[in-house]
């Protein structure tokens, strides 16, 4: 026998070799089986294959050094190819992996961004596609017909694309290149560095999609869905999903990320979103009434509505099933839906989790806006409104830099912060907190409430909120002081006669005792305190309509002392605490901004109520909670929320992912 066989066989290679491939055979077949009830992907297979193979060759390395009885001793050789063998498979993983793996990211905050207009006469409408942060996107403009624009995140305007001949479009993942189909016959690809274009003369029959997998799928002349090479060359092959009975189009193909799968939508009426094993051609209706769905890296299928809102649901891409489907956008977003069965949404999403829309009912948004005593009304800023449902909740900032406010989904209220200058909008409410009336106590400390809790954040660390205090009822609103007393306003609602009471704690000092204003036969609301705390201005229903009075402060018993002739709501003191202003008239009389000169020195007085100005209707109603409007520092201009008139605009999302990660958890 030949001198290796016999040292083969005295180091029992064959054997260990055997006894490893055995168990390497069990081990995986276990994992592939255990596979879908432990949610392990296909990746996670590869993985294991690769580790597997590397421990092969581990396994028969160890056995020629260590087989023969009293051979253990480690050699520098032995060491070095065990090393290579590490080494080798380190390149293997991440070749199947697709590139190093990545530290965890930092804390990041969601940031929301109304653009100003994009370009003359721009269009609300679908066509609307962007790449990731610091790219750009494209859009369409009104008319039709001319060329797409294309515009950077950071430039204030946007640009023709001279080469673009204003068909339907899309803009690649990573932000580089522009694919437009023209007239069904052909494709086009732009490079937006440069504009060079590459044209393929093909039968394309809609809107087509990067499949973030090298290749673009696209609607063929038989309504179902194609691809090819992303550079336009080599054959164009249909993927074989058929059309069935009543079917539309076939459009949006997504390519699920280490899947055989993907999902699709399919014209009709109503039209859907359907999930496809392209391996078995197995498939699955995942939502009725679906349209333009995206996969995202954080495990969620996102699409649109028919009635324009934007879903969402967890995704299970190994069993192509969804969880609950939920409204993640609830503001109107444009849609052009034609008959009802073919249209699509003004909205896109980035790889990276920007989220852009066109907002499609501007009017119901409402703003801030400046308001003179001269009746003249003007907005803080044109391009930019919120959705906070019925209730105007907001706080300017001390030096007026910053604007905390209230927004509404349709589901659940958030608190977000925006800076005036810059546009920028962050997201304060963070995790599961929802949140209403923000007050500022400075520029680096706001406080909100959250339900029957109030919580304090610091707008430098916006993920850690604290709890300061906790109700044994719900509040409703809330009104800070520099002397530590907090006046809120407890139980009952907005719409209620009865049931609002107020309190106020003294946040500095926990040992002072709790003050509060409470008869269940009346309603006591709109507490605030004035600037020299000794005063507690405040509406209350013990006279039938709310009237505004005041008491001294912290010895409510000590005296009530009437200040409005008739109707009042919202009591607000100038910064001197030389006047109370307030909102009188009921939803069918006229609403007048009302001044009382007040003397709040040792004895309060009233010493005349001055009417400085009709407010126009586009103000929103005073409410029994929050107030609607803010003295300034000129006693002839005041800030009102009001209802915005304009354009629509787009709206930007930044690091969406992470609210759409709070509000569908997987």
């Amino acid at each position: 026998m030949h001198p290796i066989f016999e040292r083969l066989k005295e180091r029992k290679i064959v054997q260990w070799a055997l006894a490893y491939v055995a168990g390497a055979v069990a081990l995986y077949s276990a994992l592939d089986a255990f596979a879908e009830p432990w949610g392990v992907g296909d990746f996670q297979l590869r993985i294991a294959q690769v580790g597997l193979l590397v421990g092969f060759f581990f396994a028969v390395t160890l056995a020629w050094y260590h087989g023969e009885r009293g051979e253990q001793r480690v050699t520098g050789v032995e060491l070095l190819i065990l090393a290579g063998i590490m080494g080798l498979g380190a390149i293997g993983v991440r070749l199947v992996s697709g590139g190093p793996v990545q530290d965890s990211p930092s804390v990041v905050h969601v940031e929301r961004q109304r653009l100003p207009r994009l370009a003359p006469n721009h269009a609300p409408l679908a066509d609307f596609e962007f790449g990731p942060q610091g790219t750009g996107f494209t859009y369409a403009l009104r008319p039709s017909g001319g060329p797409k624009w294309y515009r950077r995140w950071d430039a204030l305007v946007g640009e023709p694309l001279v080469e673009s001949l204003g068909g339907n479009n899309l803009v690649s993942p990573d932000g580089r290149y522009f694919a437009e189909t023209w007239r069904g016959r052909e494709l086009r690809l732009i490079d937006l560095e440069g504009q060079t274009v590459v044209r393929r003369e093909m039968e394309i029959w809609g809107a087509a999609t990067w499949g973030g997998d090298g290749y673009i799928y696209f609607p063929g002349p038989d309504s179902t869905i194609h691809r090819i090479a992303e550079s336009l060359s080599g054959e164009i092959t249909r993927l074989g999903i058929d059309r069935r009975s009543g079917d539309g189009m076939q459009r949006h193909l997504r390519k699920l990320p280490n899947f055989e799968k993907a999902i699709f939508a399919v014209d009709g009426d109503p039209p859907r979103i359907e999930g496809i094993d392209l391996e078995t051609g197995e498939r699955v209706v995942l939502h009725e009434g679906g349209l333009q769905p995206h996969v995202t890296s954080t495990g969620h299928l996102v699409f649109a509505s028919t009635d324009g809102r934007i879903l969402a649901a967890s995704l299970d891409p190994r069993r192509l099933e969804i969880g609950p489907v939920v409204t993640v956008v609830g503001e109107a977003v444009s849609a052009d839906m034609g008959a009802g069965s073919t249209g699509q949404v003004g909205w896109s999403l980035s790889s990276d989790g920007t989220l852009g829309y066109w907002e499609a009912q501007p009017m119901a948004a409402q703003t801030l806006a400046w308001v003179s005593t001269t009746g003249e009304v003007s907005e803080v800023d044109p391009a930019w409104g919120f959705n906070a449902s019925t209730r105007p909740e907001w706080d300017l900032s001390p030096s007026g830099s910053l604007v905390a406010f209230r927004t509404w989904n349709g589901q659940s209220a958030d608190i977000w912060v925006r800076n005036l200058a810059s546009g920028v909008e962050r997201l304060v409410t963070v995790g599961d907190l929802e949140g209403s009336d923000p007050q500022w106590l400075s520029d680096e400390e706001l406080a909100y409430l959250d339900t029957d809790r109030v919580m304090m954040v610091e707008t430098s660390d916006l993920s850690e909120p604290r709890q300061v205090f906790e109700s044994e009822q719900r509040l409703t609103g809330l009104s800070v002081h520099e002397s530590g007393w907090w006046v809120l306003s407890v139980g009952g609602s907005s719409s209620m006669s009865r049931g609002l009471n107020i309190i106020a704690v003294n946040m500095l000092d926990r040992e002072r005792p709790m003050v509060e204003l409470a008869d269940p036969r009346f309603s006591e609301h709109n507490g605030v305190l004035s600037p020299n705390g000794q005063w507690i201005a405040y509406a209350s229903t013990s006279s039938g309509e709310p009237q505004i009075s005041v008491r001294p402060f912290p010895n409510v018993e000590d005296g009530e002392v009437p200040v409005s002739s008739g109707h009042g709501q919202n009591p607000q003191w100038s910064e001197d605490g030389a006047r109370l202003y307030y909102i009188s008239g009921t939803v069918n009389e006229e609403r007048l901004l009302v001044g009382a000169r007040v003397n709040a020195g040792g004895d309060f007085s009233v010493l005349g109520l001055d009417t400085l100005v009709a407010l126009p209707e586009r103000l929103t109603m005073a409410t029994a909670t929050t107030s609607p409007f803010l003295p300034t520092d000129d006693p002839e201009r005041f800030l009102f929320t009001s209802f915005r008139d304009g354009e629509p605009n787009v709206v930007l999302v930044k690091n969406w992912f992470e609210e759409l990660k709070r509000l569908v958890p997987n």
